[in-house]
């Protein structure tokens, strides 16, 4: 359409860097993504797959950790601004970049919360994820000509409270809309790739944007499989 352009985005949870730089790159070169949204993203992540990724997403900003909350995020697209790491004091940061598409601003959120393991991992995950929705509702009330779209590893299924809550922020799921079959993620590995399984990494999305099509990823040597989704963009009227 004439009165807007598309974007294209996919989130990855690499497991500790564990998973095949190779299966990687044919994944973005099939997909074709815009920005990519990483998570377990570590110094060895950063050795395989930075320099392979520099030609085409010339644009990056890259947390490597040994833990599980490394996070990079890498854009054909170059930033508006620096990319921030947030909320402030935010025990794992998250990554909040902003791009412009079509003329507008399009805010992207890459999230990695704490899985729900134990009574205090699931305490802190509601608390982290409150955090989050909070600053989502901020964006989106203080600017409703922007877009925005979260992307990650929010580590609950789609009638989680973690997605309820983003979804009460203001946004959308998108594989909801546009997505075919349940779209699982989790586990890709191991003897649980046998069950099920579940759909723990989602896009969501707000604003003058709208969903195209989404999908899930090949197994990649991770426990999660990578989701992306493609969305138009609205341009802003003059």
């Amino acid at each position: 359409r004439p009165d807007s352009e598309t974007l294209t985005v996919v989130s990855m949870n690499l497991m500790y860097g564990r998973a095949s730089a190779q299966v990687v790159q044919e994944l973005l070169s099939t997909i074709k993504p815009e920005v990519i949204f990483i998570q377990e993203y570590t110094p060895e992540s950063e050795r395989t797959l930075a320099p392979v990724l520099a030609s085409r997403y010339r644009f990056s900003s890259r947390h490597p950790r040994d833990d599980a909350f490394g996070q990079a995020v890498f854009s054909s697209i170059e930033f508006a601004e620096p990319v921030k790491d947030v909320p402030p004091g935010f025990g794992e940061p998250q990554m909040l970049a902003r791009v412009r598409v079509g003329g507008r601003v399009v805010n992207l959120l890459n999230v990695h919360v704490l899985p729900p393991i134990g009574l205090t991992y699931a305490m802190e995950q509601r608390r982290q994820t409150w955090q989050l929705s909070r600053l989502v509702a901020r964006l989106r009330t203080a600017n409703p000509e922007e877009a925005v779209i979260v992307a990650g590893d929010l580590n609950c299924t789609p009638r989680g409270h973690h997605v309820e809550a983003m979804l009460a922020s203001g946004l959308n799921d998108a594989w909801a809309e546009v997505g075919s079959g349940p779209g699982l993620t989790w586990t890709a590995i191991g003897p649980l790739r046998f069950l099920p399984g579940f759909r723990l990494d989602h896009v969501l999305y707000g604003g003058p944007a709208r969903p195209l099509g989404a999908g899930v990823g090949e197994p990649m040597g991770s426990d999660h499989l990578a989701t992306w989704a493609k969305f138009e963009v609205l341009r802003p009227t003059k």
